[in-house]
C-alpha cells in the first residue's frame, strides 16, 4: 500500500472571456471578480491504485470517496460581474471539463456547474454566481506527487 501524500489542488484562477452584447449599438466589457476562487483543497490520497473523487455541490457542500482524506475543505467558487448590461438575464457556457495538470498524474474536473439556474443582473449591471464540479484522479496506479495542480478555462457570458 502506497503511504499517505498531501497534496493541494486548485483552481486558483479562471481566465474568463468575457463579452456581451445587450443591443446592436452597445458592447459590454464585463468585468469578473474572484470572491472565493473554486479549489479542491488540501488531501491526502491513500492508494494510487483507487481513484480520489470530490465533489463540491452547489451550495457550498462537498461529498469524498473512501480513498480520499479532506486536510482543508474544498470551497465553492463564488465570482462577481460587473459592468455588464443592466437589470439584464445572461446564461454562461463553460467547458465539458477541463484537465488539472501538475507535478504528477493528471486530475479532471467536471460537472462543472453554474448556479443560480437563472442569473440577471442587477440595476448596477452586476451579478453574483458560482460555479462547482467533481475532481477525480486516474487511479490505476497512477502516481501523483505533492504539490499544487491547476487549470485555466474560459467561461463564455451570453447576454
Amino acid at each position: 500500500m502506497n503511504q499517505p501524500i498531501h497534496r493541494k489542488f486548485a483552481l486558483w484562477a479562471l481566465a474568463f472571456g468575457a463579452t456581451g452584447l445587450f443591443n446592436p449599438a452597445t458592447l459590454f466589457a464585463q468585468t469578473v471578480f474572484v470572491d472565493e476562487p473554486l479549489s479542491f483543497g488540501r488531501f491526502v490520497m491513500r492508494d494510487f491504485g483507487d481513484p480520489v473523487e470530490i465533489i463540491i455541490e452547489n451550495n457550498g457542500s462537498y461529498s469524498v470517496n473512501s480513498n480520499t482524506y479532506i486536510i482543508d475543505e474544498p470551497p465553492l467558487g463564488e465570482y462577481t460581474v460587473q459592468d455588464a448590461p443592466i437589470s439584464s438575464a445572461y446564461t454562461i457556457t463553460v467547458p465539458p471539463s477541463a484537465t488539472l495538470s501538475g507535478p504528477g498524474g493528471n486530475f479532471i474536473l467536471d460537472n462543472i456547474e453554474i448556479k443560480p439556474d437563472s442569473l440577471s443582473t442587477d440595476i448596477n449591471g452586476e451579478d453574483t454566481f458560482t460555479i462547482s464540479g467533481r475532481l477525480r484522479s486516474a487511479g490505476g496506479g497512477t502516481h501523483y506527487a505533492d504539490g499544487t495542480y491547476s487549470d485555466n478555462f474560459s467561461i463564455i457570458f451570453n447576454f
